[in-house]
Protein backbone atom coordinates (compact mmCIF):
# COMPACT_ATOMS: atom_id res chain seq x y z
CA UNK A 1 0.00 0.00 0.00
CA UNK A 2 1.50 3.26 -0.77
CA UNK A 3 3.01 6.05 0.81
CA UNK A 4 4.83 8.16 -1.33
CA UNK A 5 3.12 11.58 -2.63
CA UNK A 6 1.92 10.20 -6.06
CA UNK A 7 -0.74 12.15 -8.42
CA UNK A 8 -2.84 9.97 -10.37
CA UNK A 9 -4.56 12.12 -13.30
CA UNK A 10 -7.27 9.50 -14.22
CA UNK A 11 -5.39 7.21 -17.06
CA UNK A 12 -5.56 4.41 -14.86
CA UNK A 13 -8.23 2.23 -17.24
CA UNK A 14 -7.87 -1.13 -15.90
CA UNK A 15 -6.41 -2.68 -12.25
CA UNK A 16 -6.54 -5.89 -11.25
CA UNK A 17 -5.43 -6.35 -7.68
CA UNK A 18 -5.92 -9.83 -7.63
CA UNK A 19 -6.64 -9.90 -3.96
CA UNK A 20 -10.27 -11.53 -4.65
CA UNK A 21 -9.01 -14.77 -2.73
CA UNK A 22 -11.83 -16.84 -4.08
CA UNK A 23 -14.20 -17.06 -7.27
CA UNK A 24 -13.42 -16.54 -10.64
CA UNK A 25 -13.73 -12.99 -11.35
CA UNK A 26 -10.87 -9.93 -11.04
CA UNK A 27 -12.10 -6.58 -9.93
CA UNK A 28 -11.07 -4.14 -11.85
CA UNK A 29 -10.44 -1.31 -9.19
CA UNK A 30 -9.99 1.72 -11.75
CA UNK A 31 -13.34 2.49 -12.34
CA UNK A 32 -13.54 1.70 -15.95
CA UNK A 33 -15.85 -1.78 -15.05
CA UNK A 34 -12.74 -3.97 -17.08
CA UNK A 35 -13.28 -7.15 -14.45
CA UNK A 36 -11.68 -10.36 -15.85
CA UNK A 37 -12.69 -13.31 -15.57
CA UNK A 38 -10.87 -16.47 -14.39
CA UNK A 39 -10.16 -19.51 -16.74
CA UNK A 40 -9.14 -23.07 -14.84
CA UNK A 41 -9.87 -22.35 -11.67
CA UNK A 42 -6.18 -20.87 -10.82
CA UNK A 43 -5.95 -20.35 -7.02
CA UNK A 44 -5.04 -17.52 -4.86
CA UNK A 45 -1.00 -17.43 -3.37
CA UNK A 46 0.31 -14.83 -1.40
CA UNK A 47 1.33 -11.70 -3.22
CA UNK A 48 3.74 -8.73 -3.00
CA UNK A 49 0.89 -6.98 -0.59
CA UNK A 50 -2.42 -9.32 -0.43
CA UNK A 51 -3.38 -11.83 -2.40
CA UNK A 52 -1.75 -12.67 -5.87
CA UNK A 53 -3.32 -15.57 -8.90
CA UNK A 54 -0.93 -18.24 -9.04
CA UNK A 55 -0.90 -19.92 -12.82
CA UNK A 56 -0.04 -23.04 -13.86
CA UNK A 57 1.21 -22.69 -17.36
CA UNK A 58 -1.26 -24.81 -18.69
CA UNK A 59 -4.03 -22.97 -20.01
CA UNK A 60 -5.14 -21.18 -16.19
CA UNK A 61 -5.33 -17.66 -17.16
CA UNK A 62 -8.14 -14.71 -17.16
CA UNK A 63 -9.53 -12.66 -19.51
CA UNK A 64 -11.30 -8.85 -19.74
CA UNK A 65 -13.95 -8.13 -22.22
CA UNK A 66 -13.39 -5.92 -25.17
CA UNK A 67 -14.01 -2.41 -24.24
CA UNK A 68 -12.99 1.00 -25.87
CA UNK A 69 -11.43 1.85 -22.48
CA UNK A 70 -9.05 -0.84 -23.73
CA UNK A 71 -8.44 -0.12 -27.17
CA UNK A 72 -5.85 2.68 -26.72
CA UNK A 73 -4.25 3.62 -29.87
CA UNK A 74 -1.31 6.18 -28.35
CA UNK A 75 0.68 5.94 -25.36
CA UNK A 76 0.47 3.26 -22.93
CA UNK A 77 1.67 1.70 -19.92
CA UNK A 78 1.80 -2.27 -18.98
CA UNK A 79 2.50 -3.18 -15.53
CA UNK A 80 2.35 -6.07 -13.26
CA UNK A 81 4.32 -8.31 -10.25
CA UNK A 82 5.51 -11.53 -11.26
CA UNK A 83 7.08 -14.32 -9.75
CA UNK A 84 8.17 -16.79 -12.64
CA UNK A 85 8.41 -20.71 -12.21
CA UNK A 86 9.77 -21.26 -15.51
CA UNK A 87 11.53 -19.65 -18.73
CA UNK A 88 9.39 -19.85 -21.99
CA UNK A 89 7.36 -17.82 -24.24
CA UNK A 90 4.91 -16.65 -21.88
CA UNK A 91 2.08 -13.93 -21.93
CA UNK A 92 1.60 -11.54 -19.23
CA UNK A 93 -0.85 -8.67 -20.71
CA UNK A 94 -1.70 -9.29 -24.19
CA UNK A 95 -4.42 -7.65 -26.24
CA UNK A 96 -3.70 -8.99 -29.73
CA UNK A 97 -3.45 -12.30 -31.47
CA UNK A 98 -0.10 -14.04 -32.19
CA UNK A 99 0.96 -13.58 -36.33
CA UNK A 100 -2.39 -12.43 -37.24
CA UNK A 101 -4.40 -9.69 -35.27
CA UNK A 102 -2.32 -6.42 -34.15
CA UNK A 103 -2.68 -5.18 -30.47
CA UNK A 104 -0.27 -4.78 -27.55
CA UNK A 105 1.75 -6.88 -25.39
CA UNK A 106 3.72 -7.08 -21.90
CA UNK A 107 5.46 -10.70 -22.43
CA UNK A 108 8.25 -12.99 -21.70
CA UNK A 109 10.90 -14.88 -24.03
CA UNK A 110 12.08 -18.31 -23.68
CA UNK A 111 15.77 -16.42 -23.25
CA UNK A 112 14.76 -14.78 -20.14
CA UNK A 113 13.67 -11.85 -21.71
CA UNK A 114 10.86 -9.24 -20.61
CA UNK A 115 9.04 -7.90 -23.96
CA UNK A 116 7.00 -5.39 -24.89
CA UNK A 117 5.46 -5.48 -28.56
CA UNK A 118 2.90 -4.19 -30.43
CA UNK A 119 1.27 -4.28 -33.92
CA UNK A 120 3.16 -7.27 -34.22
CA UNK A 121 1.26 -8.91 -37.00
CA UNK A 122 2.00 -6.23 -39.30
CA UNK A 123 4.93 -4.99 -38.06
CA UNK A 124 6.99 -7.75 -36.99
CA UNK A 125 9.57 -7.14 -34.22
CA UNK A 126 10.10 -3.42 -35.89
CA UNK A 127 7.36 -2.09 -33.07
CA UNK A 128 9.36 -4.18 -30.20
CA UNK A 129 12.12 -3.53 -27.24
CA UNK A 130 13.72 -6.51 -25.18
CA UNK A 131 14.96 -6.00 -21.56
CA UNK A 132 18.80 -6.62 -21.09
CA UNK A 133 18.14 -8.01 -17.64
CA UNK A 134 17.07 -11.67 -17.70
CA UNK A 135 13.57 -12.64 -15.32
CA UNK A 136 14.22 -14.61 -12.52
CA UNK A 137 12.42 -17.96 -12.89
CA UNK A 138 13.20 -19.99 -9.84
CA UNK A 139 9.81 -19.86 -8.38
CA UNK A 140 10.22 -17.82 -5.35
CA UNK A 141 11.35 -14.37 -6.63
CA UNK A 142 8.90 -11.64 -6.85
CA UNK A 143 9.80 -8.78 -9.92
CA UNK A 144 8.06 -5.61 -11.09
CA UNK A 145 7.86 -5.44 -14.74
CA UNK A 146 6.52 -2.60 -16.52
CA UNK A 147 6.46 -1.18 -20.36
CA UNK A 148 5.59 2.83 -21.56
CA UNK A 149 5.10 4.10 -25.26
CA UNK A 150 4.60 7.63 -25.22
CA UNK A 151 4.08 8.01 -28.97
CA UNK A 152 7.73 7.91 -30.31
CA UNK A 153 9.97 5.84 -27.50
CA UNK A 154 9.26 2.67 -25.92
CA UNK A 155 10.85 1.84 -22.69
CA UNK A 156 10.89 -1.44 -20.64
CA UNK A 157 11.61 -1.23 -16.57
CA UNK A 158 12.70 -3.89 -14.41
CA UNK A 159 12.06 -3.62 -10.56
CA UNK A 160 11.28 0.19 -11.43
CA UNK A 161 14.37 1.04 -13.16
CA UNK A 162 14.64 1.75 -16.85
CA UNK A 163 16.43 -1.13 -18.01
CA UNK A 164 15.92 -0.39 -21.98
CA UNK A 165 14.73 1.75 -24.43
CA UNK A 166 14.22 2.00 -28.10
CA UNK A 167 13.61 4.91 -30.37
CA UNK A 168 10.98 4.31 -33.02
CA UNK A 169 11.84 5.88 -36.49
CA UNK A 170 8.03 6.58 -36.78
CA UNK A 171 5.21 7.13 -34.57
CA UNK A 172 2.88 4.76 -35.25
CA UNK A 173 -0.32 4.35 -33.79
CA UNK A 174 -1.30 1.25 -31.77
CA UNK A 175 -3.95 -0.80 -33.83
CA UNK A 176 -6.84 -1.66 -31.81
CA UNK A 177 -8.68 -4.77 -32.46
CA UNK A 178 -12.45 -7.16 -30.71
CA UNK A 179 -10.22 -9.32 -28.95
CA UNK A 180 -10.06 -9.54 -24.91
CA UNK A 181 -7.31 -8.45 -22.79
CA UNK A 182 -5.62 -11.23 -21.48
CA UNK A 183 -3.79 -11.72 -18.41
CA UNK A 184 -1.30 -14.28 -18.09
CA UNK A 185 -1.80 -16.15 -21.43
CA UNK A 186 -2.85 -15.12 -24.56
CA UNK A 187 -6.84 -14.47 -25.14
CA UNK A 188 -7.52 -18.24 -25.97
CA UNK A 189 -4.93 -19.85 -23.82
CA UNK A 190 -1.82 -19.86 -25.93
CA UNK A 191 1.63 -19.12 -24.28
CA UNK A 192 0.56 -19.74 -20.43
CA UNK A 193 2.67 -18.08 -17.78
CA UNK A 194 3.83 -20.48 -15.11
CA UNK A 195 4.17 -18.43 -12.26
CA UNK A 196 2.22 -15.41 -9.89
CA UNK A 197 0.55 -12.59 -10.93
CA UNK A 198 -0.24 -9.20 -8.65
CA UNK A 199 -1.55 -5.94 -9.01
CA UNK A 200 -1.43 -5.65 -12.87
CA UNK A 201 -2.40 -2.30 -14.19
CA UNK A 202 -2.89 -0.84 -18.41
CA UNK A 203 -3.05 3.22 -18.32
CA UNK A 204 -3.63 5.15 -21.57
CA UNK A 205 -0.64 7.09 -20.79
CA UNK A 206 3.33 6.93 -20.38
CA UNK A 207 3.76 6.74 -17.01
CA UNK A 208 7.13 9.14 -15.75
CA UNK A 209 9.95 7.21 -14.35
CA UNK A 210 9.10 8.38 -10.70
CA UNK A 211 5.43 7.28 -10.93
CA UNK A 212 6.80 3.32 -12.26
CA UNK A 213 9.29 3.45 -9.64
CA UNK A 214 6.53 4.17 -6.52
CA UNK A 215 4.41 1.37 -8.53
CA UNK A 216 7.51 -1.20 -8.09
CA UNK A 217 8.02 0.50 -4.56
CA UNK A 218 4.54 -0.44 -3.65
CA UNK A 219 4.14 3.58 -3.17
CA UNK A 220 1.24 4.16 -5.08
CA UNK A 221 -2.02 3.71 -2.79
CA UNK A 222 -5.39 2.03 -4.71
CA UNK A 223 -7.51 5.47 -3.83
CA UNK A 224 -8.56 4.84 -7.62
CA UNK A 225 -10.67 2.63 -6.45
CA UNK A 226 -12.70 4.33 -4.48
CA UNK A 227 -13.08 7.87 -6.08
CA UNK A 228 -13.44 9.59 -9.48
CA UNK A 229 -11.74 12.28 -8.43
CA UNK A 230 -8.86 14.15 -11.53
CA UNK A 231 -6.16 13.98 -8.72
CA UNK A 232 -5.30 12.31 -5.43
CA UNK A 233 -2.60 12.43 -3.43
CA UNK A 234 -1.52 9.30 -0.92
CA UNK A 235 0.07 10.36 1.95
CA UNK A 236 3.87 11.49 2.84
CA UNK A 237 6.47 8.58 4.51
CA UNK A 238 5.78 10.00 7.80
CA UNK A 239 2.24 9.83 7.96
CA UNK A 240 1.33 6.26 9.89
CA UNK A 241 -1.65 3.71 8.93
CA UNK A 242 -1.17 0.22 10.52
CA UNK A 243 -3.77 -2.18 10.62
CA UNK A 244 -3.49 -5.36 12.63
CA UNK A 245 -4.11 -8.66 11.97
CA UNK A 246 -3.85 -8.78 8.34
CA UNK A 247 -5.35 -11.17 7.04
CA UNK A 248 -8.42 -11.10 9.77
CA UNK A 249 -10.73 -13.02 11.06
CA UNK A 250 -12.98 -11.01 13.62
CA UNK A 251 -11.48 -8.23 15.26
CA UNK A 252 -9.36 -5.39 13.40
CA UNK A 253 -7.24 -2.60 15.17
CA UNK A 254 -6.32 0.59 13.12
CA UNK A 255 -3.69 3.09 14.18
CA UNK A 256 -2.75 5.87 11.87
CA UNK A 257 -1.87 9.56 12.92
CA UNK A 258 -1.23 12.92 10.71
CA UNK A 259 1.12 15.37 9.89
CA UNK A 260 -0.98 18.29 10.48
CA UNK A 261 -3.74 19.22 12.54
CA UNK A 262 -6.54 18.15 10.25
CA UNK A 263 -10.11 16.82 9.91
CA UNK A 264 -10.33 13.14 9.19
CA UNK A 265 -12.81 10.38 8.56
CA UNK A 266 -11.61 6.56 8.08
CA UNK A 267 -14.16 4.29 5.78
CA UNK A 268 -14.35 0.59 5.29
CA UNK A 269 -14.66 -0.27 1.70
CA UNK A 270 -15.21 -2.82 -0.68
CA UNK A 271 -13.09 -4.21 -4.03
CA UNK A 272 -15.83 -2.12 -5.79
CA UNK A 273 -15.10 0.85 -3.84
CA UNK A 274 -18.28 1.21 -2.04
CA UNK A 275 -18.68 2.24 1.59
CA UNK A 276 -19.06 -0.34 3.97
CA UNK A 277 -19.11 1.13 7.07
CA UNK A 278 -18.04 4.81 8.62
CA UNK A 279 -15.49 3.29 11.46
CA UNK A 280 -14.24 7.38 12.49
CA UNK A 281 -14.49 10.83 11.57
CA UNK A 282 -13.23 14.14 13.70
CA UNK A 283 -10.12 15.79 13.92
CA UNK A 284 -6.87 14.93 15.31
CA UNK A 285 -3.91 16.92 16.32
CA UNK A 286 -0.22 16.01 14.49
CA UNK A 287 1.53 13.00 15.67
CA UNK A 288 -1.28 12.10 17.85
CA UNK A 289 -1.67 8.38 17.61
CA UNK A 290 -5.47 7.49 17.10
CA UNK A 291 -6.91 3.62 17.84
CA UNK A 292 -10.08 2.51 16.02
CA UNK A 293 -11.18 -1.30 16.99
CA UNK A 294 -13.81 -3.08 15.20
CA UNK A 295 -15.21 -6.42 14.74
CA UNK A 296 -15.30 -7.73 11.49
CA UNK A 297 -16.55 -10.98 11.68
CA UNK A 298 -19.59 -11.15 10.02
CA UNK A 299 -17.71 -9.68 6.61
CA UNK A 300 -17.45 -12.24 4.34
CA UNK A 301 -14.23 -13.43 2.85
CA UNK A 302 -12.43 -11.66 0.52
CA UNK A 303 -10.99 -8.16 -0.54
CA UNK A 304 -11.44 -4.80 1.64
CA UNK A 305 -9.69 -1.19 1.80
CA UNK A 306 -9.46 1.45 4.83
CA UNK A 307 -9.45 4.95 3.27
CA UNK A 308 -8.44 7.42 5.66
CA UNK A 309 -9.25 10.70 3.99
CA UNK A 310 -8.53 14.05 4.55
CA UNK A 311 -9.76 17.48 3.20
CA UNK A 312 -7.05 17.02 0.65
CA UNK A 313 -5.26 13.70 0.62
CA UNK A 314 -6.29 9.86 1.03
CA UNK A 315 -4.27 6.95 2.32
CA UNK A 316 -5.81 3.70 1.57
CA UNK A 317 -4.76 -0.11 3.08
CA UNK A 318 -5.54 -3.58 1.88
CA UNK A 319 -7.29 -5.43 3.80
CA UNK A 320 -8.01 -9.64 3.73
CA UNK A 321 -10.90 -11.25 5.37
CA UNK A 322 -9.92 -14.77 5.33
Amino acid sequence: TGTETITQSGELVAHWMMDEGSGNILIDASGYSNDASTVASPPWVVGTSGMALQLNGRKQYATAPDNASLDITGPITLATWIKADARDHQYLLHKAKNNSVDGYELSLTRAGLILFRFNQATSGEDLRVNSSTLYPADGSTWIHVAATYDGTTARLYVNGVEDRTKILDSTPSINTNDLPLAIGAQHDGFRSFKGAMDDARVYNKALTAEEIYALASNQSASSLALTNQKEIKTFEKEDNLTVFPNPFDSDIKIDFKLLKESAYKVGLYNSKGDLIKELKKGRSEADIMNTIEFDGSDLPKGLYLVRLQTNKEIKTFKLIKR
